[in-house]
């Protein structure tokens, strides 16, 4: 296989909390097939997210690319020989304890023993076990595959005598009843009424922490991430994955808030659609109200802590008062207690540069706010100020109503001389958005061999970008 399921597997046990997009990769080691929608039961009743596929409509246009690349990855030639049914949709999944998940639908039992010997033969996986009346086999040591005449999963990854434990779970998900697994649940409900060859249905919770600070903006600061839900058509576009999704919540109250908030959040018209470099991990695009907005970003655990710990210094409460129109924030990393991120912002006015005075002289000790000026290099310098605490520096200034800040000199430099609309494709594809979050995978870099986008290929193709929009 171009992608191991032995490097997945390093890849998962290395971090805790999944990226929910990697379950793509699932789909590099199997499929599924039977008769009606029973195998869905074999899903998780609690799993955490849950994504369809509807293989023939998503490879619409290309479908001899995708089939070929499944073809590779199955060592088949035709999918139908490996007792797969191809016609039937594949699910992805995220189950409560953690463990990545694929269910399939079985179409001939047979040919899929047969089909596994073959692999098996050749070192890919463990010759098959019975247990309970379903078969089992552990492809590349850490992913257990396991099926009944109905349903296929594929789950892990796990090691050592975590298997045995897991293959007892799988023998219960195998037969499970509908009141059990997951079509009884209100996230099948969700996603069975989605109309989309991809779609996705997750609670913020199996996303990564790194990245999860936007996909909750919005939510009150009492909800716990397993009742924010984001459902989310998925599609290709050259070689970015759009998600076009909005958040919820199956708590009354909680949607409730969650809806009221997201007023907040206005159209786009595709200002600072030129700030997106291809080494930030992630920026995020707003058009809000400073004031309406301003307790919004205070629910939010990870914005919370950036700004109080810049707060002791600037008040950028006051500052964020004073914004309306957009916003733009690039982050490296963006985790209680530590944020590497930029933004630029667009200002109804500039009231509190009459409080640089006093901001000076209230530093904490051992930190300082000392004069900056901007591209010294190229007069006329545009005047700004750098808060120094420790090897920590946070830039910031403003000219013509532009805000502009960060702990990126590099970054804040490029925002500084903003002047409106750059006319380029995303602007076009922020228009009419109301929250727009652009993830560069490629800057998560790559971790053992392995990558995030290498995992989005065998589906998706070459994507290099996630982009996450919200109506």
């Amino acid at each position: 296989m171009d992608i191991s399921l032995m490097d997945m597997g390093k890849f998962c046990l290395r971090y805790v909390k999944h990226p929910f997009w990697m379950l793509a990769a699932l789909i590099a080691t199997l499929s599924s097939c039977s008769d009606g929608d029973n195998y869905v039961n074999a899903i998780p009743g609690g799993s955490m997210a849950l994504i369809s596929i509807d293989m023939p409509q998503q490879a619409k246009g290309k479908a001899d690319s995708r089939l070929l690349s499944l073809k590779n990855m199955l060592h088949v030639d035709d999918l139908s020989d490996c007792g797969l049914d191809v016609s039937a949709k594949f699910y992805l999944f995220e189950a409560p304890d953690g463990n990545l998940g694929l269910c399939a639908k079985v179409k001939d039992s047979g040919d899929l023993k047969h089909w596994l010997e073959k692999l098996s033969a050749k070192g890919i996986c463990t010759s098959l076990s019975e247990r309970r009346g379903c078969h089992f086999a552990v492809m590349k040591n850490s992913w257990l595959v396991g099926f009944s005449d109905e349903a296929l999963l594929v789950m892990g990854p796990v090691v050592g005598s975590a298997q045995a434990e897991l293959r007892q779970q799988m023998v219960r998900y195998l037969k499970a009843k509908e009141e059990t697994g997951i079509k009884s649940s209100p996230m099948f409900a969700c996603i069975d009424t989605i109309s989309s060859p991809v779609a996705m249905v997750a609670q913020t919770q199996a996303f990564p922490e790194k990245f999860v600070a936007p996909f909750i903006l919005g939510a009150p600061k009492e909800a716990d991430p397993s009742q924010i839900v984001i459902a989310a058509k998925i599609a290709v576009n050259g070689q970015c994955l759009d998600i076009d999704g909005h958040t919820f919540s199956f708590n009354k109250a909680i949607d409730a808030k969650l809806q009221k908030n997201n007023q907040v959040f206005r159209p786009l018209e595709g200002h600072y659609s030129d700030f997106v470099f291809s080494d930030k991990l992630m920026t995020l695009f707003l058009n809000v109200n400073g004031r309406e907005f301003l307790p919004i970003l205070q629910q939010n655990k990870a914005f919370q802590a950036f700004l109080v710990g810049i707060n002791s210094a600037v008040d950028m409460d006051n500052i964020l008062r004073c914004v309306d129109g957009h916003i733009v924030i690039q982050v490296n990393n963006l985790s209680e207690g530590h944020a590497d991120m930029c933004m630029g912002a667009e200002l109804a006015d500039i009231g509190f540069w009459k409080d640089i005075d006093y901001w000076k002289k209230s530093c904490p000790k051992g930190s300082t706010i000392t004069a900056y000026g901007f591209d010294q290099t190229k007069p006329p310098s545009v005047p700004g100020y750098v808060y120094t605490n420790g090897d920590m520096k946070f830039y910031f200034g403003s000219l013509n109503k532009n805000f502009f800040c960060g702990t990126d000199i590099d970054m804040v430099m490029s925002l500084r001389y903003y002047k409106g609309v750059v006319d380029q494709p995303l602007e076009k594809q922020l228009i009419g958005k109301r929250l727009v979050m652009v993830l560069n995978l490629l800057s998560l870099g790559d971790m053992e061999g392995t990558s995030i986008a290498s995992f989005l290929k065998p589906l998706f193709g070459d994507v290099n970008k996630v982009f996450y929009s919200i109506r």
